[in-house]
């Protein structure tokens, strides 16, 4: 194999390429070890034809077809890994010469591979960092949501009022026709939702047990259930019974019910832990994101085409994977979102350059910066990671099990963005 020409014009290689005789000879021999198992000559069994009956009966423009196009392949494959391209998509403009008996063969094709990048501005970016003070009310307001998951209802013989659930017979139609969907009995609803509307729950409040009314309401043109958008909803209602909402006291019986703590002011320490771990990690990652996009917009790149669509074509198949998962697919929800997919594809594609700028800022922080993560970084992490890996020779076990040189470039890749956040002035909002 030789490489003839290598000319990069921005992201794009132009190849010449020869591929060896030897090379058309052993792809030759494979292309028809694989093409005889198949042919169908009288007197011979299958895959038991000789090389000259095969060529006799079936000629060899078939075997040189198969085995120039392995072999163009082979060789485009070892030229990639000579010139150390890191190419992004299939090639393309692929021309290969016609062979001649005794002759190597030529191919000339493009390849797109992964851009270069002109740095910009890194250290020394202002930025703002979210205050991870938690306010008492925050608390509080975890706390009353669990009290409103642990609340009792009990029947009440008054009008029904906001928050009460109400229980009742229900008959919908629009221009007389019954509307099945929401024809309904022993429905029971939580006033105050919302759930066929608010004008529905005001229609509502105020009656009892045993009342019956009936009303009209019309839907806006974009109300979330599609078939009464636009239309007058005629109602029939028998309330058969209301229920009040009673909140549990909080006290320590509560708390010690609720959750692994025997006090109130256990639980609250333990509410404000955790909503301080996760402030503090939405706000790091907030400024670690803000960071970068300053550097992807005073930096020059240009992404190749081909490199976005594999990006977007590894967000659909994590789409399908979860979609799979609640027993769906992606045509389904394509339909109810009425996309598609060109439309939806185009929808990702924002997102899958700013992930891949991103990527390329980093790598191109870690080269900068000469940036590395040595062994002892990698134990370090390891021991952080897998609190049961408290020995020498129980991380090294570990690090058997996993991809150093993915884990080492993890590593390589965080010390890159703290870096940047180092020298980076921050300022911390009130």
């Amino acid at each position: 194999m030789k490489v003839l020409k290598n000319k990069r014009s921005g992201h794009t290689v132009s190849l010449e390429v020869e591929v060896s005789l030897d090379m058309v000879k052993t792809c030759t021999d494979v292309a028809f070890k694989d093409l005889v198992k198949e042919a169908n000559i009288p007197g011979f069994r299958k895959g038991k034809v000789p090389r000259k009956v095969f060529e006799k009966n079936y000629g060899t423009a078939m075997l040189l077809q198969e085995g120039v196009t392995e072999a163009v392949n082979r060789t485009y494959t070892e030229a990639i890994k000579e010139l150390d391209l890191e190419v992004v998509d299939y090639p393309k403009n692929l021309n290969v010469e016609k062979y001649e008996e005794g002759q190597p063969v030529k191919f000339t094709c493009e390849v797109d591979v992964k851009p270069e990048i002109k740095l910009g501005k890194y250290k020394g970016l202002k930025a703002k960092k979210k205050s991870t003070d938690i306010e008492a009310s925050k608390i509080d307001e975890h706390i009353n949501q669990l009290r409103e998951h642990y609340a009792e209802y009990t029947e009440v013989e008054r009008a029904c009022k906001n928050n009460d659930i109400v229980k009742l017979n229900m008959s919908a139609s629009i221009d007389s026709v019954n509307y099945a969907s929401w024809t309904r009995k022993g429905l029971s609803l939580k006033l105050g939702l919302s759930q066929y509307s608010e004008a529905f729950d005001t229609e509502i409040t105020g009656l009892k047990k045993g009342d019956s009314k009936e009303f009209d309401i019309t839907y806006a043109d974009d109300y979330q259930t599609a078939d009464v958008q636009g239309k007058s909803v005629h109602f029939t209602i028998e309330v058969l019974e209301t229920q009040e909402k009673h909140l549990p006291v909080l006290d320590d019986p509560f708390a010690a019910k609720v959750s692994p703590y025997k006090s109130v002011t256990e639980l609250k320490e333990n509410i404000e832990s955790n909503m301080k771990e996760q402030i503090v990690k939405e706000s790091d990652e907030k400024l670690k994101s803000e960071l970068i996009t300053q550097i992807i917009d005073s930096s020059q790149m240009d992404i190749p085409e081909g490199m976005i669509k594999f990006e977007i074509d590894a967000d659909i198949k994590q789409y399908e994977s979860q979609l799979q998962q609640s027993k769906s697919t992606l045509e389904h929800y394509l339909k109810m979102v009425n996309q598609s997919m060109d439309q939806f594809r185009e929808t990702l594609k924002e997102g899958a350059l700013k992930r891949i700028q991103g990527d390329l800022v980093v790598e191109a922080l870690i080269e900068s910066e000469k940036i590395d993560a040595s062994d002892d970084d990698l134990k370090s992490e390891i021991r952080k990671l897998v609190p049961t890996a408290d020995t020498d020779k129980k991380v090294e076990e570990e690090m058997k099990k996993i991809n150093l040189d993915g884990f080492r470039n993890l590593i390589k890749r965080r010390k890159a963005v703290e870096f940047v956040e180092e020298k980076a002035k921050i300022e911390i909002e009130k």
